[in-house]
């Protein structure tokens, strides 16, 4: 029995050597062992014994021992305790141990054992078990062949210590290598490691088919010996401005490919750190903008073709409105004599109605033309205002009057409520007039008989001007508002419409107040009516006079 517990206390320091890393363990090791000297006494002896014992639990190492052939195998109470077994359970007699290895591992486990005891080898493989409870685990065995003395049968001796919870960390880690390689290899964005003298370490299949299409080994290559003189130069630039600044550093660089055409690379470069904090490489992340520039130039294009054929479309409306112009003032101008009888009396009645229709018609037609012009002028921006300072409630007062007539032969009622007195604004009086005038011919067109047009003055809270125009006609639905602002955009497009017009009014409206700095804002429902507010910023609205600062009630006037 002291034989065998020497053979115990050799073996397990050797287990304990190879397999423990801590330095307490292995210091109580050299402890016992220096206690077993031919003067240690037989408690002494037990000490030791249990300060082992205590060892091999603590890193869950048990011994072995077999002679080739595996018929005599001896085991100690670690191993029996990794096997599930009671400790009464084959004690120090090892029957049956191949019987716990994985069926799928005893060829291997075999293999390894006959091979280190021709070869006179040591060894350390891994395998499974299958303790006696069922449970599978994993364990690493330690295997050194031990010569035989004075005639005896040399053996295989060693420890096996159990791992299962160090390999489950293992494949764990190895799994998330895996998903962290494989998200490196196939992102879309180049990326490549070097060191700090700037030799490469890895890079993905992006990077290789960026810079490297060839296929050419890359490791421990410099990017000089891989890309153009100037291209490599550049990247040199920035990896030595990384490692001096030790800060993430920015370039575009345009990279020559196989078909000709190059790649707009954006690279971003930055320091790679080791646990001390220090530099221990270069990382490197491209991504790719050559659609990008492609499409940003295709815009860029487009938009330019576009300008280019809207102001060919603006000049031509000019130029034609301008011809036609010319000719309508003279079919007015004659209408006109006709219409007075200058030349005298025109005896048929329905002569007379057809001379009216005829200047009505050119006038509506001039109305056109001049609302194409100015739209084309806008829109080229050759529209220029001629600012004037002049107050409010008169110039509105006069648009009043001029569709006081029509309102009124249409059965409408027609309104204008100021609830601030003696604002003065600055601005192009005649397309303030022009403005109003469009705003008010819709509420009188778009309103059926014994309707109501209110015209509403007001400050904003920013201080600014709003006006409101507002109508009880038949209103505009929700998804045709944003129509109705654009040139030509008419809520009933039907050939069979009942109002006529070309919808430039509103757009005109628009574009005039967008000049003036301020806006348009259309609030409707249909068979409700409709809300038409221009706002004019604080800069353009002053007072006629200190006093009239204050707020006065609302005045109200039908005109």
């Amino acid at each position: 029995m002291q034989e065998l517990d020497i053979v115990w206390i050799g073996t397990t320091a050797f287990a304990a050597g190879a397999l423990l890393a801590g330095g307490a363990a292995y210091a109580l090791l050299r402890r016992a062992g220096r206690s077993l000297t031919p003067q240690s006494r037989p408690c002494d002896r037990e000490e030791v014994q249990h300060r082992f014992d205590r060892v091999r639990e603590l890193a869950r190492v048990g011994y072995w021992s077999c002679e080739p052939g595996y018929d005599k195998e001896l085991y100690s109470e670690g191993v029996a305790r990794l096997l599930g077994l009671e400790l009464d359970e084959a004690l120090r007699t090892g029957s049956g141990f191949q019987g716990y290895v994985h069926p799928e591992d005893r060829d291997h486990l075999v293999a390894t054992r006959e091979n280190a005891a021709i070869n006179k080898l040591s060894y350390e493989t891994r395998y499974r078990i299958r303790r006696a409870d069922g449970e599978t685990r994993h364990v690493e065995e330690h295997g050194v062949f031990v010569e035989g003395t004075a005639g005896q049968v040399g053996r295989i001796e060693g420890s096996l210590q159990d791992i299962t919870e160090l390999k489950e960390l293992e494949d764990a880690r190895q799994a998330s290598n895996r998903q962290l390689q494989s998200f490196i290899e196939h992102t879309p964005l180049t990326i490549v490691f070097k060191d700090c003298q700037g030799r490469c370490v890895l890079a993905n299949s992006s990077w290789h088919k960026t810079y490297n299409p060839e296929g050419a080994n890359v490791v421990g290559r410099v990017l000089t010996d891989l890309l153009p003189g100037s291209l490599a130069k550049i990247l040199v630039e920035q990896d030595n401005l990384v490692i001096e600044e030790g800060r993430l550093v920015e370039r575009e660089v345009s990279v020559p490919q196989s078909d000709g055409r190059d790649k707009i690379v954006l690279l971003q470069k930055f320091p790679v750190r080791g646990s001390d904090g220090e530099i221990i490489g270069i990382g490197a992340i491209g991504t790719d903008l050559t659609e990008n520039y492609r499409a940003h130039e295709a815009l860029r294009l487009a938009k330019e073709s576009a300008e280019i054929a809207n102001r060919a479309k603006s000049e031509f409306l000019a130029n034609m409105s301008h011809e036609l112009r010319t000719p309508l003032n003279a079919v007015i101008g004659f209408s006109e004599i006709l219409q007075n009888q200058l030349f005298g009396p025109i005896e048929q009645q329905q002569y007379q109605e057809y001379i009216d229709d005829i200047n009505t018609s050119a006038r509506h037609l001039l109305e056109i033309l001049n609302d194409i012009l100015d739209m084309s002028k806008v829109e080229s921006g050759e529209y220029l205002l001629d600012d004037e300072v002049f107050p409010c409630r008169d110039e509105l007062s006069r648009c009043l009057r001029l569709i006081r007539e029509k309102a009124v032969r249409n059965g409408l009622a027609v309104s204008l409520v100021e609830q601030e007195a003696g604002l003065l604004l600055r601005a192009d009086r005649r397309v303030f007039k022009q403005v109003m005038l469009n705003l008010l011919s819709n509420a009188v067109k778009f309103t059926h008989e014994g309707g109501q047009i209110t015209v509403s003055v007001a400050r904003t809270g920013e201080g600014g001007l709003e006006i409101d125009v507002s109508d009880t006609g038949i209103g505009i639905a929700p998804e045709d508002i944003n129509r109705v602002l654009q040139p030509f955009g008419q809520a009933d497009s039907s050939l069979s419409r009942k109002v006529e017009g070309t919808g430039l009014g509103l757009s005109l409206v628009q574009r005039f107040m967008q000049l003036h700095g301020g806006d348009l804002v259309l609030e409707s429902e249909p068979n409700k009516g409709t809300t038409a507010r221009v706002t004019f910023p604080f800069d353009r609205v002053s007072y006629n006079s200190p006093d009239s600062k204050t707020v006065t009630p609302t005045a109200e006037a039908a005109l």
